[in-house]
């Protein structure tokens, strides 16, 4: 038994290794980033197809030029985010996997999972349950298909639909966010108050990842 683990675990760190490597290889070839001069450009050229389309009768939303100004605008948001997330990663570098893995999840449990369980105390219970959450997102991340996880948004993301979305408690703060703007009434009967929800979820999703990364940060230099 101790052979195969140990044969897997290296299995694992050299597959984890090559798809570093190719992650390298992906930024250096195209570094990304949507600078001010790149997006005027951009810009710029999409203006000008659309101009030269208005009153032809064809869409200049399906335009060459528009669908390439879209997808360069997709490509350097993707890049500007893996370079955010190799930032937030930084600390984690000189760690073995289990020990980064191990990291992250005690932060995911601190920051999140503590102060928003995602869990109650049983069947019929509304009573959040702190211990019972921690104990389900620590053995969920760590039987999870891409365990150890090294990176903080990956982990984030996998138990975003576990202990972030429908999360009760969380929902409170939501709904005391969404009682302000609409100015007392009650934001369960507005239109807008699942997507308000939706919205506040993925920015907490956010900040998690940027607090967590903050941590490691004090934690490991």
């Amino acid at each position: 038994m101790d052979y195969l683990t140990n044969y897997y675990k290296n299995l694992s760190e050299q597959l984890q290794s090559r798809v570093n490597n190719l992650q390298k290889m992906l930024d250096e070839a195209y570094p990304g980033g949507m600078t001010p001069g790149r997006r005027q450009v951009i810009n710029r050229a999409r203006d000008k197809a659309f101009s030269a389309l208005i009153g032809t009768g064809q869409s200049p939303y399906t335009s060459p030029t528009e669908m390439r100004g879209r997808a360069l605008f997709a490509r350097a948001e993707a890049a500007d985010e893996r370079g955010y997330n190799r930032e937030i990663d930084a600390p984690l570098a000189g760690l073995e996997p289990q020990a980064a893995h191990d990291s992250i999840v005690d932060e995911i449990v601190a920051q999140h999972v503590r102060p928003y369980p995602h869990l109650t105390s049983g069947p019929g219970s509304q009573a959040p349950d702190a211990k019972r959450s921690e104990a389900h997102i620590r053995e969920f991340m760590r039987s999870h298909a891409q365990a150890p996880f090294t990176s903080v948004a990956a982990a984030v993301e996998a138990m975003h639909p576990h202990a972030i979305q429908g999360n009760s408690a969380l929902e409170m703060k939501s709904y005391d966010d969404a009682m302000e703007r609409s100015g007392g009434a009650d934001p369960f009967e507005s239109d807008w108050y699942e997507d308000h929800v939706m919205e506040q979820e993925e920015e907490h999703k956010g900040d998690l990842i940027h607090s967590i990364g903050q941590a490691l940060k004090k934690k490991h230099g």
